[in-house]
């Protein structure tokens, strides 16, 4: 989303779950699970940011690392705020996971903004405007794309959407398919 004279906070806030009503198993027999990484029980990405410019996800709830909150905003009198941040999981997946054939990913973003958004007529955006795009990645996959319409300004805005398992994404090896998620 770009825009003039626009206040962005973005709460953090996203539950990926990658399968609903389904199974997460593990190839491997590990001792004590880590609670950053996904198990049968553990099955919510979390994402989180530290107010500056790192932003990362695992599957623990909590990060000490992540500003308070899990708020980052971005604030401009007059200009375009170009939004971008791209959640890699970390630590990266140390397993493969089996995800169930037609379960869902699910998203769930609580977004706020203020200002201008709209392209010609009576705004100011001089066709600058995007709306909100929040992709979710296999690796260097792409493999769903979620473009918000438009809300009203100086409202928040939760943003849930979903995607269906198909056998092309059922399986997410631990070296090459790292969950991201990423918003633009």
């Amino acid at each position: 989303m770009r825009g003039k004279t626009i206040v962005v906070i973005l709460l953090v806030a996203m539950l990926l779950t990658p399968v609903q009503a389904g199974d997460v198993s593990a190839l491997q027999n590990e001792p004590e699970d880590d609670p950053k990484q996904p198990s049968q029980g553990n099955v919510t990405l979390y994402v989180f940011h530290d107010g500056m410019n790192n932003a990362w996800s695992h599957f623990n709830s909590t990060d000490e690392e992540s500003a308070e909150e899990n708020e980052t905003r971005e604030d401009k009198d007059s200009g375009v705020i170009d939004i971008k941040y791209r959640f890699m999981m970390k630590p990266t997946l140390d397993k493969r996971l089996n995800m169930t054939v037609g379960g869902e990913i699910r998203g769930n973003f609580n977004i706020y903004y203020e200002g201008d958004n709209e392209n010609g007529g009576d705004g100011n955006c001089n066709n600058d405007c995007d709306w909100l795009n929040i992709s979710i990645f296999k690796g260097a996959a792409e493999i769903h794309r979620h473009t918000e319409q438009p809300w009203v300004e100086g409202n928040w805005k939760n943003i849930i959407f979903s995607y269906t398992i198909t056998e092309e994404d059922a399986i997410w090896d631990s070296v090459n398919d790292n969950p991201i998620v990423e918003v633009t």
